[in-house]
């Protein structure tokens, strides 16, 4: 792997990158009618990676490295997202016409799936030690995207010439089976492809203006609505959908528009169908609460969009040519990357209202020293303040860094709510935490009474069988 240092920050629109790389400079050059000043966001550009050619990316679950495609040069460029100022090493994979125009990685962080369409192939890199396994995943003919089920068990990836999407057993690292996307004479073109949230169905866009529903449990096309029909001319390139599971928003390049599809009824969404944008939305993503979500287009910026009310905003990236795909920087951080055709990835610093990530303060002891930091992320800086309930005596709340410590005095339980709050809005969490001389078994569900009443007695029993022993061996001695 080539080693390089990362100083300032394309996907490329799946193929035909000389004609994109024309038509970025022409949208570029008129990106000031798609980004005028009364609607620029409160987001901003941070800085610039300079990969060369990127084309999609993705992080590893914790957040430390952005794996991203470059079909230019063949290679992989891994981004070590922890160093200051980011540097990145290169993977090269070793054949000569290499393609790389997808990639994904596997839930638990170890495998990440490169799609390389000129080999009909998955390459697959071991993420712990960015080693390429030389042996290729066969798949379908001129594979276009590439998606994990959330449970990591499987893969799929849509193959955009044979119009089917192949079925990879991750453990295996083997095709398990084939799905045909086609209905009658109507068949597909698939690229991107995404699972909902809950690993039950996956939406693969077709350039020709449709979304395909796969059903997961089955691998099949879903019998009842085996396609979402967008319209002509919208030409879908990627795939999105909330955290919730309940919309999915698709990037359509020839509209200049965003799809919203709703989830329960595989159909647009009856309110709001489509969102308009700017100059050829490529790649889509929503934050971790769901209540943003971010679009790229060619023209040299990022979209931002309000899901709950549709009102857009824009980030302007600077020195920036044609951003193409987009990640957010998982594991708490407030971070948006988009690879960009001109040569680089952007990183851009992102406010978002305030999201719990699901932990809750542990049980504890009187007279125990005890400290727990309410897990929130959220830009700009959050506040802390106690609106229910009270805390445990003897512990305190730090309002500015939602720190909970001190030593606890009373035994008992104490339900409480604690308020995180920003510039964007609040995120009420409720706890009830137990203070008691004996330890609780919250991980088992049980009762610690009855536990230690079994011990107890345990004890007892055996104090009286050594008691009886004793006298026993006693007696054999004196007879």
């Amino acid at each position: 792997m080539k080693s390089r240092f990362i100083g300032a920050a394309p996907r490329h629109p799946r193929r035909r990158p000389a004609l994109l790389l024309v038509a970025i400079a022409v949208l570029t050059a008129a990106s000031a009618l798609v980004l005028p000043a009364a609607i620029a966001s409160a987001d901003q550009w941070n800085s610039n990676i300079a990969t060369g050619s990127a084309g999609d990316i993705a992080f590893t679950p914790d957040g430390t490295k952005a794996y991203v495609t470059d079909s230019q040069d063949g290679t992989v460029h891994v981004i070590d997202a922890t160093a200051n100022p980011q540097t990145f090493t290169d993977i090269t994979l070793p054949d000569s016409n290499a393609d790389p125009n997808a990639v994904a990685i596997s839930p638990d962080g170890t495998k990440a799936y490169v799609v390389d369409s000129q080999i009909d192939g998955v390459w697959v890199i071991d993420v712990a030690t960015d080693t390429l396994d030389l042996t290729p995943i066969a798949v379908g003919q001129s594979p276009d995207g590439v998606a994990f089920s959330p449970d990591g068990t499987k893969a799929y990836v849509s193959n955009e010439s044979s119009a089917s999407v192949s079925v990879i057993d991750v453990a295996t690292n083997s095709v398990t089976s084939t799905i045909p996307l086609s209905v009658n004479i109507v068949a597909a073109f698939p690229e991107a492809i995404a699972f909902d949230p809950s690993g039950s169905k996956a939406y693969a866009v077709d350039p020709n203006g449709r979304v395909w529903v796969i059903d997961s449990s089955t691998n099949t096309v879903d019998a009842t609505t085996p396609y979402i029909d967008l319209g002509s001319g919208t030409q879908p390139q990627s795939v999105a959908f909330s955290p919730d599971g309940t919309k999915a928003y698709v990037a359509d390049n020839g509209s200049d528009t965003v799809s919203v599809i709703d989830s329960a009824t595989n159909s647009l969404d009856a309110t709001t169908p489509t969102i308009v944008i700017g100059s050829g939305p490529t790649g889509v993503v929503f934050s971790p609460g769901g209540t943003k979500a971010y679009v790229t287009f060619l023209a040299g910026g990022v979209a931002e969009i309000d899901v709950a009310t549709h009102g857009i905003t824009y980030v302007n990236l600077t020195g920036a040519g044609g951003p193409n795909d987009i990640a957010f920087r998982p594991q708490g951080s407030t971070q948006v990357y988009t690879s960009n055709l001109s040569g680089s990835v952007s990183v851009i610093d992102v406010d978002l209202p305030p999201t719990h990530s699901g932990a809750t303060p542990p049980n504890s002891q009187p007279n125990t020293s005890f400290s727990f930091t309410i897990p929130e992320t959220g830009s700009p800086s959050i506040t802390f303040a106690l609106t229910t309930g009270s805390l445990p005596p003897g512990l305190i709340l730090n309002t500015s860094t939602g720190v909970i410590s001190g030593t606890p005095t009373t035994t008992g339980s104490y339900t409480y709510t604690i308020t995180a709050t920003n510039n964007y809005g609040t995120d009420p969490i409720t706890y009830t935490q137990l203070i008691s001389t004996i330890d609780a078994l919250p991980t088992t569900g049980l009762d610690a009474a009855p536990v230690v009443c079994a011990a107890l007695l345990l004890l007892l029993v055996g104090a009286a069988t050594v008691v009886v022993t004793g006298r026993f061996l006693r007696r054999r001695k004196i007879v």
